[in-house]
This record gives C-alpha cells, structure tokens and sequence, in this order.
C-alpha cells in the first residue's frame, strides 16, 4: 500500500493537522491518503489533500519517506506543496482541521513517525 500526505507549513510556525475521526480528535496527523491504482504519489497528495481538508495544493515535491515491511506493507512519502487556494474545512468523517504546534503532531499512533519527519524536514533545512 502506497500513501501520500502533506506538510503545509509553515502559519506562525504551526502545522497544518488533521484529526483521524471524531471517535480520536486527540489523534493527529498530515491530510492524505491511499494512492490509486494507476494513480502518481504527486496525484495522490493533491487528489486527497482536497478530498481530505478542501484545500487545493500544486507543485508536491516530496520531503521524506517511510517504508514498513510487515502483514501490512506500505509506504507513505511526505510531500510540500503551494498552497493553491481553499480554506481548511473537515471533509467527511475526519473529526477536524487546525494549525497546531509541531509537538503535538508527535504524539499518539503517527506520532514517532512525525517525529522523525520533522527532525529530517528541520537538518534538511525545508523549515526553521
């Protein structure tokens, strides 16, 4: 399984978050989701960025990327992107949308995985 999210920064040094449902709204992670068949990681992060949050991206370029073997493999690049236009609004059943300080991203089930991300988005110097 291959996913794309992305990392849309930076508003007062603040992330922009999704929850994982209104069942977990302490949950956070990046707004994407699954890749397509037939679909580009590039695609995938505009597709489900807007499906996701309502918010048009343009120019993904990718940032970081995680792969996991195990019963589940899967992949998930990170991407930054323009932000093309929009406003953050929850979509579907996601819970919700909001800017949040970094830390908070790195805690609960992605949690040391944003960590991580982070830290390489920082020492590449893509962000302060």
């Amino acid at each position: 399984m291959r996913q794309a999210v992305a990392l849309l920064l930076p508003r007062d040094g603040r992330i922009l978050a999704i929850s994982r449902g209104v069942w977990r709204p302490w949950d956070l992670g990046l707004p994407g989701g699954k890749v397509a068949l037939g679909e580009t990681l590039e695609d995938a992060v505009v597709r489900e960025t807007f499906e996701e949050i309502g918010i048009y991206i343009r120019n993904p370029t990718a940032v970081y990327t995680r792969k996991c073997a195990g019963p589940t493999d899967f992949e998930t690049m990170v991407f930054m992107a323009d932000w093309l236009g929009g406003w953050p609004r929850v979509v579907g059943r996601e819970g919700w949308v909001r800017w949040v300080e970094p830390a908070r991203l790195c805690k609960g089930t992605f949690g040391e995985y944003n960590d991580k991300m982070l830290a390489h988005v920082r020492a590449n110097g893509l962000w302060i």
